[in-house]
């Protein structure tokens, strides 16, 4: 009796042992109603939440216990109602929503306890609602919300909790909405914004929380809106808004945090809009906005707040606008506005807070347009704007405020205008205008706090 009693709960274990061993929902028909999967206690291998077929509901598959394997909700068929992942309690695997057909609903991947592995959200069908992968609890892997078909509704990667691998949110296929990463917890890996397909809505990469690594945001294909990279937190790595595609709207780099690494803006496609690089907090690295394409549209490089690294704003490509580079706040290094290219507008390179640097605006290429530097505030370096290419319109090297160092206003090329050193504040060093190339108009050096002012004015080649 003993000996069979024991028999019997050996078999009762096994048999439990192997039904837990792999756990799969597959619906292959209709249902009217909801359709949940919960996992509440212990399962010991691959866990699987299929539709073929069709549901008139929700669809949720729910872990508040421990799954021991790979965690994946599949949707083939077409959902009319929600599609939701959530773990409350652990997966040690990765974890997965894939959407292969339609889903008339919201698709979300949502984490509040602990997953040791990757977590993604991939859409190769169509999602006609909003697409997330939410992390509230712990992710030991990487982190991804990818669309390869097509999403009617917004797309976003949000991390409030903390993420020990790469956190991407990648979109081949089409959005008809808003694309967002946003990070308001702990991201221990580079966090990236991809776009190589379209997308018709604003594309937006936003640190409120801490990033250990790189960050990007990266459009290789089309967007219909906006794109904006915005750093109030703390991002340890270097931080780039990439265009290689083309871009319906303003571009902009924005940081109101801490950047320990540079800052980029580049664009090498087409920004039919303004391009900026803003910068109110502290960037310890280079900061520089590039444009190797064409933008239609201004392009500026701003610091109201603390750059320990050099400044620029270069232009080899064209930009149909004015191109602008102003420091209000603090800059520990050179600051440079420098044209290779075409710029259809203003140039312009202003100083109304401190620079310990160098100050250059240098125009090697085609300037239609006004050249100017102008200094409001203080610079510990020399001031300089030096014209090697062709500016059609006026140059000038403006000094309200005080330079320590040399100014001056250097011309190889041609200026058809007139060129001008104006000194109304005080330069500790000397203060000159050079012309080897060609000017059609006044060339002029005033300085009207010292007793003894040169002024000359030619219009022919010296």
């Amino acid at each position: 009796m003993k000996a069979q009693f024991l028999a019997t709960r050996k078999l009762r274990f096994k048999a439990q042992y192997l039904a837990t061993r792999k756990l799969r929902f597959k619906g292959q028909g209709t249902v009217f109603g909801n359709t949940k999967c919960d996992v509440k206690g212990t399962v010991l291998g691959n866990k699987k939440v299929e539709v073929q077929g069709t549901v008139f509901g929700n669809t949720k598959c729910d872990v508040e216990g421990k799954v021991f394997g790979n965690t994946k909700f599949e949707v083939e068929g077409t959902v009319f109602g929600n599609t939701k992942f959530e773990v409350e309690g652990t997966v040690f695997g990765n974890t997965k929503v894939e959407v292969q057909g339609t889903v008339f609903g919201n698709t979300k991947c949502d984490v509040k306890g602990t997953v040791f592995g990757n977590t993604k959200c991939d859409d190769k069908g169509t999602v006609l609602g909003n697409t997330k992968v939410e992390v509230e609890g712990t992710v030991f892997g990487n982190t991804k919300v990818e669309v390869q078909g097509t999403v009617f509704g917004n797309t976003k990667c949000d991390v409030e909790g903390t993420v020990f691998g790469n956190t991407k949110c990648d979109v081949e296929g089409t959005v008809f909405g808003n694309k967002k990463c946003d990070v308001e917890g702990t991201v221990f890996g580079n966090t990236k914004v991809e776009v190589q397909g379209t997308v018709f809505g604003n594309t937006k990469v936003e640190v409120q929380g801490t990033v250990f690594g790189n960050t990007k945001c990266d459009v290789e294909g089309t967007v219909f809106g906006n794109t904006k990279y915005d750093v109030k937190g703390t991002v340890l790595g270097n931080t780039k808004v990439e265009v290689e595609g083309t871009v319906f709207g303003n571009t902009k780099f924005e940081v109101e945090g801490t950047v320990f690494g540079n800052t980029k803006v580049e664009v090498q496609g087409t920004v039919f809009g303004n391009t900026k690089c803003d910068v109110e907090g502290t960037v310890f690295g280079n900061t520089k906005c590039d444009v190797e394409g064409i933008v239609f549209g201004n392009t500026k490089c701003d610091v109201e707040g603390t750059v320990f690294g050099n400044t620029k704003c270069d232009v080899e490509g064209t930009v149909f606008g004015n191109t602008k580079c102003d420091d209000e706040g603090t800059v520990f290094g050179n600051t440079k506005v420098e044209v290779e290219g075409t710029v259809f507008g203003n140039t312009n390179f202003e100083v109304e807070g401190t620079v310990f640097g160098n100050t250059k605006c240098d125009a090697k290429g085609t300037v239609f347009g006004n050249t100017k530097c102008d200094v409001k505030g203080t610079v510990f370096g020399n001031t300089k704007v030096e014209v090697e290419g062709t500016v059609f319109g006026n140059t000038k090297c403006d000094v309200e405020g005080t330079v320590f160092g040399n100014t001056k206003v250097e011309v190889e090329g041609t200026v058809f205008g007139n060129t001008k050193c104006d000194v109304e504040g005080t330069v500790f060093g000397n203060t000159k205008v050079e012309v080897e190339g060609t000017v059609f108009g006044n060339t002029k050096v005033e300085v009207e706090d010292q007793l003894k002012a040169k002024t000359y004015s030619l219009s022919h080649r010296l």
